[in-house]
């Protein structure tokens, strides 16, 4: 989703990019990553690839660790050797979930998962290469196409009469297409370090999908779905813990860029659009 949607951006701003697809890189093949930088010489590199199906993550460690930190922190190697900015992204869950304001970049990560531990590496490793690297953490990524909550709920309120959603777990959803914009505002301006960004605004899976039925009503559309139930995400069959709140202070990412953040629910009607209904 990230990476679609830079290579969107990118090309209605007629910069020149390569989008480097899974059937061209394995990112964890160091020898294939020096060959593409020879081929194409970047001056910027964005890592969007990695292990995010966070059950998945569970019974696939050794993959989700070369995935999620040791290929970072080698690409992040050859973008030092090369003189090449590094922009990777990472996640909100690298905390734990315990506390109750939003967390900001001096905090310190505690991951409840593999995939949150391999994340924090990542962040570590990449830092650790490359102290001149961006690293972003972003949450709940979302865009039409994407395999998310997010895109499974925009199918099921036109299928079913009643769907159910978590209430209980809190953090930000982030738009990819606001997303690139995000990134690309970042390097330009070669902000370095840690630094949060998602969509401004607090919500759970049950806030997303009633506002969503909300939108999809608004916008003139005819949705099957008449109630939006809450549950417990302890009802879920999840293999990884999942923190309880992770919320993301973006103070940085504004103070650093100048720019304004738009609200979740913003961003709404071109999710809907996205899928051509409107």
């Amino acid at each position: 989703m990230v990476g679609r949607s830079l290579c969107e951006h990118f090309h209605a701003a007629n910069v020149p990019f390569a989008g480097v697809a899974h059937d061209e890189l394995d990112i964890s093949r160091e020898k294939d990553l020096e060959v593409l930088v020879e081929k194409y010489k970047p001056t910027v590199i964005f890592n969007a690839a990695a292990m995010t199906r966070v059950d998945q993550c569970e019974t696939e460690q050794d993959r989700t660790m070369e995935i999620n930190a040791h290929a970072p922190g080698r690409i992040a190697a050859i973008c030092h050797r090369r003189g090449i900015q590094m922009v990777h992204l990472s996640t909100d869950y690298v905390f734990d979930g315990k506390k109750r304001s939003p967390y900001n970049e001096e905090d310190r990560p505690a991951p409840l998962s593999v995939y949150a531990r391999s994340k924090a590496d990542g962040e570590r490793l990449v830092l650790s290469a490359m102290p001149d690297a961006l690293v972003v953490r972003v949450a709940w990524v979302f865009r039409a196409g994407g395999k998310t909550f997010f895109s499974k709920m925009h199918s099921l309120i036109f299928k079913q009469d009643r769907i159910e959603a978590a209430n209980d777990k809190v953090g930000n959803c982030t738009y990819a297409p606001d997303l690139a914009t995000a990134l690309v505002a970042m390097a330009r301006r070669r902000v370095a370090g840690l630094i949060h960004f998602t969509n401004e605004g607090e919500l759970s899976w049950y806030d997303f999908a009633e506002e969503f039925l909300e939108t999809a009503r608004r916008v003139g559309l005819h949705p099957a779905c008449k109630k939006v139930a809450p549950i417990s995400s302890s009802s879920i069959k999840f293999t990884a813990p999942r923190p309880a709140y992770t919320a993301l202070d973006k103070s940085r990412y504004k103070r650093l860029t100048g720019n304004s953040i738009r609200h979740w629910r913003e961003t709404l009607f071109d999710f809907i659009r996205e899928k051509g209904e409107i």
